[in-house]
């Protein structure tokens, strides 16, 4: 789902999901790791992650520093800036979902086409995210990449 302000009223959510589909809160929410930020946008998605309750458990900018990471069995949101990313967004999404199959990806994008869109859900990306979006927008991205499914 890509999730475009400019293409919808103000009277529509932002981002598909389930009718009533809440924000992710409690202690229970999913880490999150954040790729191919620079730090002021970083700092900023770290901060609207933890005000929903994801602990963020790892930052980088390569998806290669993904693999030191320990395995989980509990699935994990990743927000990946595909524009801010090194070595591509789709390289990086696949290596993280290669090496860590029960991510919950969040893409970050400025691209409003169809055809990014479809090649983001081709690639493993739950949610589909535009710039620039309200904070609303990225608490019903959590939730929508945090559901069961």
């Amino acid at each position: 789902m890509v999730v475009d302000r400019a293409k919808l009223s103000s009277s529509e959510p932002n981002v598909a999901g389930p009718v009533g589909a809440g924000v992710a809160s409690g202690s229970g929410a999913a880490p999150a790791i954040l790729l191919g930020t620079n730090e002021d946008t970083r700092l900023l998605l770290r901060g609207l992650l933890r005000l929903y309750r994801h602990p963020v458990v790892s930052e980088s900018g390569a998806a290669e520093e993904l693999g030191s990471l320990a395995p989980t069995t509990d699935p994990t949101v990743l927000v990946l800036d595909a524009e801010a990313v090194t070595g591509g967004w789709e390289a990086a999404l696949g290596l993280a979902l290669h090496d860590h199959p029960r991510l919950r990806p969040i893409l970050i994008t400025i691209d409003r086409s169809s055809e990014f869109e479809a090649r983001a859900r081709a690639a493993g990306a739950r949610v589909v995210l535009v710039r620039p979006f309200a904070i609303a927008d990225f608490a019903r991205a959590l939730a929508t990449a945090t559901e069961a499914g």
